[in-house]
């Protein structure tokens, strides 16, 4: 048996597939339209890596599985020109960016139609066409007229070597994922956008789709709605360079559990909220203390060390609640002494949150000053 010459072989039939429009689809007639879009690659690099043929054939082996069910099958290809893969890779060769884009996507669609996968290359298109972009920045637009995009300050995850900010799945174990360089955390100005004024129509849409429970379970996490209490304590912090005066300030607090108000001992800070600064550079033996800590270096996140309190630093005077339903947030938390215990058997956990924290020690007994609506279906503290 001869051996299989695929540059012989494969040459020949893909020719007579794009000569005979196989896989070109109508989109305008089409009776059966099925759309199957993968994610197009960063054109970023000397060529297409195992990773993509690994993706991209799966993907099209489902398309491939639609088109047998009689569906008429939509697959485009295209390429995710703009952003820091390609500027680092423009950097590497010595090309401004602009120049290299038109090289390495021609590269690459050379090497993704030698694959063979079905794809309408008809419709090919590239993030850095302006026939592309200009639709991107007018939804963008729409978003922000209609008050769902807003621009603020917030604390990020910042890489020094590539220059760009990185979501937290793209730190890992504080540093980059793309070069490995430690990660640290700055404010810096971002736009945002409003999508958890929609949270209770993207939550409930997961009921009627397809997916498995894995997927489901990670939407509904990034969703992030939590149904609880916003509770505002009013503490007696040190004043800025004088750790023994004391001033009146109010931290507040989400949980989803208020009805263990009263086994409170103590809060915890994110290290980026600006009272855990504050109370860091009130006192100097603070950091000496922490310098000599190895549970502290353990736990430490970026540049930021966690902050442990004595007794009677903060002293908790009232406190009122208020039902809330809102994103989770990590700059403050609510913790009871069964946590602290647990949190204690898992100490490099730090009180079971994936961050350092700062944590304020608190009397065991809270005033509540305020109570739940009448209309509120949690468990209410016995006054």
């Amino acid at each position: 048996m001869p051996a299989y010459n695929p540059k012989l072989i494969e040459q020949k039939w893909q020719r007579l597939w794009e000569k005979s429009g196989l896989y070109t689809t109508d989109i305008a007639n089409a009776t059966k339209p099925f759309y199957n879009l993968m994610m197009f690659p960063y054109p970023s690099g000397e060529g297409l890596h195992v990773g993509h043929a690994y993706a991209f054939s799966g993907a099209d082996v489902y398309g491939r599985f639609q088109k047998m069910l009689g569906n008429e099958v939509f697959e485009p290809m295209g390429f995710d020109a703009f952003g820091i893969h390609s500027e680092n890779y423009a950097i590497k060769v010595g090309k401004h960016p602009a120049e290299l884009i038109e090289h390495t996507t021609a590269h690459y669609e050379e090497q993704l139609r030698k694959l063979g996968n079905m794809y309408d290359w008809s419709h090919k298109l590239s993030t850095t066409d302006p026939n592309y972009y200009k639709w991107t920045q007018w939804l963008f637009l729409q978003l922000y007229k209609h008050g769902l995009a807003e621009r603020k300050e917030a604390d990020v995850n910042w890489c020094p070597s590539c220059k760009t900010v990185l979501a937290d799945e793209q730190v890992i174990t504080g540093r980059c994922e793309r070069c490995d360089t430690e990660t640290t955390r700055k404010k810096l100005k971002q736009w945002f956008l409003k999508i958890t004024k929609y949270q209770e129509r993207l939550l409930a849409n997961l009921d009627h789709i397809d997916w498995s429970e894995k997927v489901k379970a990670a939407q509904r996490n990034w969703i992030g709605k939590s149904e609880g209490a916003t509770i505002h304590f009013a503490v007696n912090m040190p004043s800025a360079g004088n750790a023994e005066a004391q001033k009146p300030t109010t931290i507040s607090v989400f949980t989803t559990r208020p009805d263990t108000l009263f086994g409170a001992t103590y809060l915890v800070l994110a290290p980026e909220h600006p009272l855990a600064q504050q109370i860091a550079h009130s006192s100097k033996s603070f950091f000496s203390a922490a310098a000599a800590n190895t549970f502290f270096k353990s736990t430490s996140y970026g540049s930021l060390l966690p902050i442990i309190l004595p007794v009677g630093w903060a002293r908790m005077s009232s406190c009122l609640l208020s039902r809330s339903s809102q994103p989770m947030t990590r700059s403050s938390t609510l913790a009871n002494s069964t946590a602290c215990q647990r949190a204690k058997r898992r100490k490099k956990s730090s009180l079971g949150l994936n961050r350092t924290t700062t944590a304020l020690q608190l009397p065991p007994t809270v005033c509540v000053t305020g109570s739940f609506p009448a209309n509120d279906t949690g468990v209410r503290p016995s006054l």
